[in-house]
């Protein structure tokens, strides 16, 4: 598979990879917030009914003890300990019907010293008060829920501090305590707690299936498409590799349409050096021997005589040389990219009997087709110069970066807007510039031109990574 189809082709297999682990990880994840954020509900809900009946049996508590322990406290509006006649009423209250609720009984004074105790005796007049005492001389009832006071029962237990009245009044003569059994109390939390789950899990039971179904759906759009994409990738991955071969061909025809062309170029010149050109030595020898014979002067009727013949087929017969010899290459598959430029700026240097300047660094090998079209364009480069500039500051220079090949070729004449000298001997025209361009965007270089009034500068670049292919 070519680059870019392998590229798709493993980004596909990710995406594939991917979107196969989208369902159940959506799914956990859903569910898992969707439990969470149930049971924090179901927990904020009984939390705050449990506050509600603390509360509520705080208030309860406070109106019994007030009802139950206030007429029997009275005596602590003026004295800092209750008489005896008023423990023994105090312990005769757990007998009654509030002692099946109420397991402890405690009554404490402002400064914190405990004033009557249903337990432990021997702590009366201590001053060990808890903390909730203080709000209960404030005038608020509070309650916790504590272990049992015993150890002994599974039930919880309901500690309750409230503030006692003097009779008549809103003044807080003491504070009561009273433990009671929490059994009811534990109960009723139990089934509000059970009912709050239940009731959440019959609402997420149905958002966890239209949920499901939701992602589902999801899902299998998703795998549709995914399986759409695949196709789509497959094909995107059969044209790259059409393309590829396309690109390869094309690059194969380009190298044989250049092959191809000079094989003409020299099978042109070929034939005109062994056809035509011998057919008019032949007849350039014939005309030296009629010349030889007869007078060598010019006839009085004003035609042509036998040398002004001889002189026009010495010339014919040198441009049609000029010719062959312009179209038929050297041999170049044993030379270096180097030497190949070096010998096209040699040629032209025979022909033209002009000097050209070069700087042609180390250059790496290149296939006989790019080295071909290198020798053209130098060719017809210093061809032009020597036609447009008389040969005057001819000049060849290289330069090799890390993925193309530059030459230039420049001068320092009029420019190729000044009018062209006379054409001299032993110079031909070429193939021209537009023929060099051609040859160069085969390549898939470029070629510019600029040509100014001190001179004209051809500049040709081209990728190495493409020619050397």
């Amino acid at each position: 598979m070519s680059q870019p189809g392998w590229q798709i082709g493993l980004a596909t297999a990710g995406i594939s990879r991917r979107s196969a682990r989208l369902l159940p990880a959506f799914l956990l994840a859903a569910a898992v917030t969707i439990v969470c954020s149930m049971t924090l509900l179901a927990y904020a809900v009984s939390n705050a009914l449990q506050s509600s009946l603390t509360l509520t049996a705080a208030e309860e508590g406070a109106s019994l003890l007030d009802l139950f322990l206030g007429p029997l406290v009275q005596e602590l509006a003026t004295a800092d300990k209750l008489s005896g006649e008023s423990v023994r009423k105090l312990d005769e209250i757990l007998e009654t019907r509030l002692g099946r609720r109420s397991k402890s009984i405690e009554v404490w004074l402002r400064d914190g010293t405990l004033a009557y105790s249903t337990g432990n005796k021997n702590r009366v007049g201590t001053k060990s008060a808890p903390t909730e005492i203080n709000a209960a001389f404030l005038g608020q009832a509070t309650a916790a829920i504590q272990g049992s006071a015993d150890q002994k029962s599974p039930h919880p237990m309901i500690e309750v501090y409230a503030p006692l009245y003097r009779s008549g009044t809103k003044d807080i003569i003491a504070a009561g305590k009273v433990l009671n059994d929490g059994e009811r109390l534990a109960d009723e939390l139990r089934d509000i707690r059970i009912k709050s789950v239940a009731i959440v899990a019959a609402i997420t039971a149905p958002m966890m299936f239209v949920l499901f179904l939701l992602v589902r759906r999801a899902a299998s759009i998703v795998r549709r498409h995914r399986i759409a994409l695949k196709r789509k990738v497959a094909e995107t991955a059969a044209l790259a590799l059409l393309n590829d071969k396309l690109r390869q061909e094309a690059d194969s025809a380009r190298l044989e349409s250049i092959q191809s062309n000079e094989r003409f170029l020299n099978q042109l010149g070929q034939d005109l050096h062994d056809g035509p050109i011998q057919v008019l030595t032949v007849l350039g020898l014939k005309l030296g021997e009629l010349l030889e014979t007869n007078d060598s002067e010019a006839p009085d009727d004003g035609r042509p005589s036998f040398a002004d013949v001889d002189e026009l087929l010495n010339g014919t017969l040198t441009e049609l040389r000029d010719i062959a010899s312009g179209l038929v290459l050297p041999e170049l598959s044993n030379l270096s990219t180097t030497e190949t430029l070096c010998l096209a700026i040699r040629r032209h240097e025979d022909r033209t009997g002009t000097t050209v300047k070069y700087e042609i660094e180390s250059l790496p090998f290149c296939p006989t087709p790019l080295r071909v079209c290198l020798y053209r364009i130098v060719q017809e480069a210093l061809n032009n110069a020597y036609q447009h500039a008389g040969g005057n500051g001819q000049r060849v220079t290289t330069s090799q970066t890390c993925n193309s090949l530059q030459v230039a070729i420049s001068d320092s004449g009029p420019g190729t807007t000044a009018p062209p000298q006379a054409h001299k001997r032993g110079h031909h025209a070429g193939l021209g510039l537009d023929g060099v361009r051609r040859r160069v965007e085969a390549f898939n270089g470029s070629l510019d031109v600029i040509s100014a009034t001190n001179g004209t500068r051809v500049s040709v670049r081209i990728p190495l990574a493409n020619s050397t292919n």
